[in-house]
């Protein structure tokens, strides 16, 4: 068994066997007759011919499960190995939404590579369930998210707090509703402490008319966006799904919709006029960012010093 992993693992990630034959160049028919000989030995179809696309059996989910393990464990071996050499060499590997990667990765690893020239870092952008996804097939090193995880799976170090802010339309007629005095400037929002007090924040049960822009529900903002509705007992029209907090915000400052986003995300963004700002009335709004990573797998030298660094630069 697994004795033509790489075959199988292969078709499995191209979801068809031309695509995996061309990647694997070889011919097709021969990476058929290599997969079907694999069942044939096993005694268990791994993929389901009948699909278009390719998918795979119920056995075939455990074999790539598997696989996945297997090579989690080489690798894990391969990094200690490089560890263990030199501490002047290695790679790591990082993913995160497109909000932790655009607020603070480039800075920090802009750092990183003065200081450890020899080491390769890549950067993979992803949704929050993907990037864990990517973190238990080994596929990457570290995640930056703001989902707490499992800590019986994984370790998690705050890399820095961040708040959930609402982002209006100057437009919009509900901002006569909302108190002026509880607008914050784009300046204060670059600022914005951990702890609000509650004469400074606007409750969402106002925004029960307003459209909203979100993101999809492979985010965790999502997640976090529905619970405040939900607490707020209201079920706002939403007129666009994205795929990042960056896209929501430029179509709410097109005035389309309101959005809820980081306040980290104004930080790199250029100064708008077109907005209004709010912090939200809700102790689910203030969180923090982690950097996380398998609780049970090696952390080499590259790791330790980009968690360290992710974790201590303001």
């Amino acid at each position: 068994m697994f004795g033509h992993n790489e075959y199988v693992y292969a078709v499995y990630k191209e979801g068809s066997f031309s695509k995996a034959a061309e990647k694997l160049h070889i011919s097709q028919p021969a990476l058929s007759a290599i997969i079907l000989k694999e069942e044939e030995e096993i005694g268990c179809p791994i993929f389901d011919r009948r699909k278009r696309p390719i998918e795979l059996t119920a056995f075939g989910t455990e074999y790539i499960r598997s696989i996945g393990k297997i090579y989690a464990i080489e690798k894990e071996l391969s990094d200690y190995i490089t560890s263990a050499k030199t501490l002047e060499s290695g790679e790591v590997t990082l993913c995160g939404t497109n909000l932790g990667l655009l607020y603070k990765v480039p800075v920090v690893i802009a750092k990183f590579k003065q200081q450890y020239p020899n080491i390769t870092v890549h950067v993979a952008e992803s949704c929050t369930r993907g990037s864990i996804q990517q973190l238990n097939s080994a596929e990457v090193d570290l995640v930056l998210t703001s989902k707490p995880l499992d800590s019986h799976r994984y370790v998690q170090e705050v890399c820095y707090q961040e708040r959930l802010i609402l982002a209006i339309p100057r437009c919009f007629p509900v901002n006569e509703e909302l108190t002026a005095k509880k607008r914050f400037s784009y300046e204060e929002l670059q600022q914005m402490p951990y702890h609000i007090s509650k004469e400074e924040m606007v409750s969402l049960s106002k925004l029960g008319d307003t459209s909203f822009i979100l993101l999809r529900n492979t985010n965790y903002l999502r997640e976090c966006t529905d619970l405040l509705f939900r607490e707020a007992y209201i079920s706002p029209p939403i007129v666009m799904e994205v795929d990042q907090s960056a896209i929501s915000y430029n179509f709410c400052s097109l005035g389309m919709g309101a959005t809820i986003l980081s306040n980290r995300l104004i930080e790199p963004s250029p100064k708008n006029d077109s907005l209004y700002f709010y912090a939200i009335d809700s102790r689910f709004t203030a969180r923090e960012t982690y950097i996380a990573y398998n609780k049970n797998r090696y952390v080499t030298f590259a790791m330790k010093k980009l968690i360290e660094m992710m974790t201590t630069e303001e």
